[in-house]
């Protein structure tokens, strides 16, 4: 189990990042805000532990990071929807407990990728009482923290290798 460690600044963050990963030395701002903003790149760095080879290979390479959120295709988030029911429903239908969903929504609202929806029908299709979308992937948050088979795409800040729910990254 990775100790727990305590974050004050971005500098601290990059850190300990750094000693995540098995680096000697803090990893550079632009890499740290790749990795929380790309979670294929964040998974490639944590499925690299242990290799200096490839972790340096892929810092030299971090993806460009704009401030601007993503913006989803229609069809990327139908998609992206059927494939979390089928798995939601090959797990049974089943819903996280109300104290799993209160961990997962309360980080949900401290996120700063939490946004209104964007003004679409799609998004208008769906009934929830807190339609807040998740600007990395587009997901309405409320309704996503209730699936066991789904997880947040955004890196924990404190925790390395973790999601901003406290789940480990998959």
């Amino acid at each position: 189990m990775t100790p727990a460690v305590t974050v004050q600044t971005t500098s601290d963050a990059c850190q300990a990042f750094g000693a995540f990963l098995g680096l000697d030395e803090a990893v550079q701002p632009v890499v740290l805000r790749a990795a929380l903003a790309d979670p294929v790149y964040a998974r490639k760095l944590v499925g690299s532990r242990g290799s200096t080879e490839t972790i340096r290979y892929l810092l030299e390479r971090a993806p460009a990071v704009t401030d601007t959120p993503a913006e989803h295709s229609d069809t990327e988030l139908v998609a992206s929807a059927v494939k979390a029911i089928a798995r939601w429903a090959a797990a049974g239908l089943k819903r996280v407990d109300e104290k799993v969903y209160a961990c997962r929504i309360a980080a949900c609202q401290a996120c700063e990728h939490l946004q209104a929806p964007p003004k679409r029908l799609i998004y208008g299709l769906l009934n929830s009482d807190d339609g807040r979308v998740c600007g990395m992937c587009g997901c309405v948050a409320s309704k996503k923290a209730l699936l066991p088979t789904e997880s947040c795409p955004a890196m924990d800040l404190v925790t390395p290798g973790f999601t901003r729910w406290g789940e480990k990254m998959g």
